[in-house]
This record gives structure tokens, C-alpha cells and sequence, in this order.
């Protein structure tokens, strides 16, 4: 039987966007335009960042813990520019009662934004494209097909991922349980280079199960990939696979809100580290091909099968307060990570050592202080420790000799005040002017600072960030 993560890229897509045509025009039919029946809603977002002083060093201090699973953030902010533009065209049958159908469009243009790091190039492109219709098969339950980010869960004061789907593919969400919560299904079929295999994934999900004074979320995502170049159709893949669990809870009172995730992931979504290609935690997306080609058949086959082998277990916990008699808020995240690298061994001379766990523990406390209407100040405080992290091995940069290949201990330690302007407008918008500082050890400076200020752990920074959303 053949995989469907077999397909080449150009059935992928169609397979995809048929689907989702077939339903866009039974849809339509149902929803015949009516006189009060279509709504048209736009908006766009522009966001601008610009940074002095030392800014573009400590933005890149944040690469290498982030490449580590876990991301404290900071003040700094790479320099760029991105700009997203939004519609929702829905249609409505007055006959057929609340029922409805939506189509959804998301063009971004970005350069050099901290939101979607390009390179110094500029992207333009669709980030979401897809047909959504609600009261249709009853229970609340809403079918949708094309392309789109899915349901994304995170606890974001620490950028612990959770689950993060964005690919072209279809399903249902909401669909009323009773008393077991609501289900939610999806497929999806994607492709992450041209070059590349097709990604096979499926997602499954029981929510809002009633525990307590809480809801607790079950999630299971499975992937698997193919052997075939999504390019040209050539078998030189070695397929590989993965699976990934994850429960959470969360509970909100009046003055507070609380959520504890769990995460396990295996294989695709485990771990990988290499000489040439490190890579870290596999579990944020849907598979390992950031670096795709160390799957190619016959070769590296011990990496291949340690990555089969491999596993990531995240903790992690977010709290915030947000009393109603005071002007403080209050957000703190905790949490910490296991990579198991499967067993993998790497060699430095003529010797071969093990490649041990790799563990990150990363907390931040993130506080807002509203002065009026339109002033706020939004001081933070958070830290990063990578024990065994992916170290400098191949970093060559100027005054650092590459002194060895085996995992080093990494620290990185942030402060940062932002001031913020909400001026009067129909507008949602925001001006702020930052400054930070920001301090690591010298085994994260020799792996990240990149030739930057050579010999410092510290370095101060300070800019400005814009947001309009009209």
C-alpha cells in the first residue's frame, strides 16, 4: 500500500486545493448571495522595528536558546519591517438559519522582522488561504479546507511550543462531545522544500473536557514522510516517522488565569544534533527538515536512526494575575525540557563519545503597568540555562578557535523596560521605545555574538517598535 505522504508535490496540492475548490463551490451553491446575505471584512498590520546601540547583537543572542526549545525573548528586536494584510468574505443563506461560510485570505510582505525572519531578503507570499463553514453539520461543529495555521498552542511568556500546525490540508473543529468536550480533526499534506519529501501529518483533539474548575485539552499528532523528491518524483528518501502527545489544563478565575502543558514527542518529533547540521528539539513543527538532507538514502543512516530514537519531554507552566483594583498585571512562565538524542555518537579525533541529554530550564516574569488610556511601561525580567546545548563546533569566527565539538553549558539573562503609546484612532495601534541589557557566559558568546563585540558577556541595547492594525 503507498504512502500518501508518497505523493509528489503538485497531486499534494492538488489533492489539497481540490478538495478544498469541490467544497468552496457546494458551499457557494448552498449559500446563493442574497440580498443582506455577504459581509466583507479587511483589516492590515504593519509593524516596524528599529534598533540602536547594540540591538542587532543581543537580537541574535536569542538565536541559539531559541534553536534550543525553549525562548525567553527580550527588548531587542532584529531590525525590519512585516506587513500582513487580512479578509473574510462571508456568505449567508437566510434560508438555511445561522448556518454561514467564510473565506480567508492572509497576505504578509516582510523583510528582516523579528516576526518572520527572512535573511536580509524580502518575502512576499500567502500565509493562510482557506474556506471555513460553521451550522452545518450540527453540535457547533466547523469543517474547514486549505491552507492556514492551525490552532496553535503555546505558553508564550516562555515560547514553549505545543503544537503549531501550518500547512495546507482539512477537517473539523468544535464539534460538541456533551460532557467529553469538543472534537477536532485535521489532515494535512506539506511539503517544506522544494527538494524535500512530502509531510504527512494527522491531528487529533479532545478540549474543553470539564476537570474541576478547569478544561483540559488531549492532543495527539502523528507525521510521517515520504521517499519521494516533492520536486521531480525521485525515490532517494529513507522515510521516517513521529508522534507527539501533549495535555494540558487551564483554569481561569476572575482575577487569574493558570496553564500547565505536558509534552512528549518521539522521532520526527525527538531530537536530532549533528557535526555539520545541529538542529536541537524536533517537537515544535511537523517533522525534522530544517536539514532534510542528512535523510537521504544511505546516507548518514546512525544520524537517521537516532533521530528515530529520539525523544523531547517538555514541562512548562504560565500564571497570570491580573487583579481588577490595581494597575499592575502580572505574567510568569516556567519551564524545562529533555532532549534524548537516541543514542547518538559523534567523533572528535580518534575518539567517539556519546551525545548525553540536553536540558533547558527557562523562566520569565513579564509585567505591565497601565498610567492611563494611552500609556503603559511593560518591565521584564527572564532567564535561559542549556546544560550539554549544541555548543560552537562549527562557528568561525574571528579571535575563537573552534576548541572543541563536544555539547557545552550556555546561560543568557534579560532585562528590559518598554514604554508604550496607544494614540486615539479607529485604529489599533501601538509606538513603543525599548532599552534592555542583556548578559550570557563566554560559551554562549563564542557560539552566538558571531564576531560581534569580541570578548564581551553583556551588551546594552535600545529602539523602537511600531504597530497599526486598521
Amino acid at each position: 500500500m503507498r504512502s500518501l505522504s508518497g505523493l509528489n508535490r503538485s497531486r499534494a496540492k492538488a489533492l489539497t486545493y481540490g478538495l478544498a475548490l469541490v467544497g468552496a463551490v457546494f458551499l457557494v451553491t448552498l449559500f446563493t448571495p442574497r440580498a443582506g446575505a455577504q459581509e466583507l471584512h479587511t483589516f492590515w498590520k504593519f509593524g516596524l522595528n528599529l534598533g540602536f546601540n547594540e540591538a542587532r547583537m543581543t537580537c541574535r543572542t536569542f538565536e541559539h536558546p531559541k534553536q534550543a526549545g525553549l525562548w525567553i525573548g527580550g527588548g531587542g528586536s532584529c531590525q525590519g519591517a512585516w506587513s500582513d494584510f487580512y479578509s473574510q468574505v462571508y456568505l449567508r443563506n437566510p434560508e438555511m438559519g445561522d448556518a454561514w461560510v467564510r473565506l480567508d485570505t492572509n497576505l504578509f510582505l516582510s523583510f528582516e522582522g523579528e516576526r518572520r525572519p527572512s535573511n536580509d531578503q524580502v518575502k512576499v507570499g500567502n500565509s493562510s488561504l482557506f474556506l471555513e463553514a460553521g451550522k452545518v453539520l450540527g453540535r457547533d461543529g466547523l469543517i474547514w479546507g486549505g491552507k492556514r495555521g492551525y490552532k496553535r498552542e503555546d505558553l508564550w511568556v516562555i515560547g514553549m511550543v505545543i503544537v503549531n500546525e501550518d500547512a495546507p490540508g482539512f477537517g473539523l473543529y468544535n464539534f460538541d462531545l456533551g460532557n467529553y468536550g469538543r472534537l477536532a480533526a485535521a489532515f494535512f499534506h506539506s511539503v517544506s522544500n522544494q527538494s524535500s519529501p512530502m509531510q504527512t501529518s494527522i491531528d487529533l483533539r479532545l478540549e474543553d473536557i470539564p476537570l474541576g474548575d478547569g478544561r483540559l485539552n488531549l492532543i495527539d499528532v502523528y507525521t510521517e514522510t515520504g521517499t519521494a523528491d516533492a520536486r521531480n518524483g525521485d525515490e532517494k528518501f529513507a522515510p521516517l516517522s513521529g508522534n507527539k502527545v501533549a495535555v494540558i489544563y487551564k483554569l481561569w478565575t476572575p482575577s487569574s488565569s493558570h496553564q500547565s502543558a505536558i509534552v512528549y514527542g518521539h522521532g520526527l518529533f525527538g531530537g536530532m544534533d549533528s557535526e555539520e547540521y545541529e538542529q536541537g528539539p524536533l517537537i515544535d513543527s511537523t517533522g525534522a527538515w530544517r536539514n532534510y538532507t542528512v535523510f537521504l538514502k544511505g546516507y548518514t543512516p546512525e544520524l537517521r536512526q537516532s533521530v528515530l530514537k529520539s525523544s523531547t519531554l517538555r514541562l512548562g507552566h504560565q500564571f497570570s494575575y491580573y487583579p481588577s483594583d490595581s494597575s499592575w498585571q502580572y505574567n510568569v512562565g516556567v519551564g524545562v525540557q529533555r532532549v534524548d538524542f537516541g543514542g547518538l555518537r559523534f567523533q572528535e579525533g580518534q575518539r567517539y563519545y556519546n551525545r548525553v541529554d540536553m536540558d533547558t530550564f527557562a523562566a520569565a516574569l513579564k509585567m505591565t503597568y497601565t498610567i492611563n488610556t494611552f500609556y503603559s511601561l511593560e518591565p521584564s525580567l527572564a532567564h535561559i540555562k542549556v546544560v550539554n546545548g549544541l555548543g560552537y563546533r562549527h562557528r568561525s569566527t574571528t579571535g575563537d578557535v573552534q576548541e572543541s565539538l563536544r555539547p557545552v553549558d550556555q546561560r543568557l539573562s534579560n532585562v528590559s523596560l518598554n514604554f508604550n503609546i496607544r494614540p486615539v484612532g479607529r485604529s489599533q495601534q501601538n509606538f513603543s521605545i525599548y532599552v534592555g541589557r542583556s548578559y550570557w557566559n563566554d560559551e554562549t558568546r563564542r557560539d552566538i555574538a558571531k564576531g560581534y563585540f569580541p570578548e564581551r558577556t553583556a551588551g546594552s541595547y535600545a529602539g523602537i517598535s511600531t504597530f497599526f492594525e486598521m
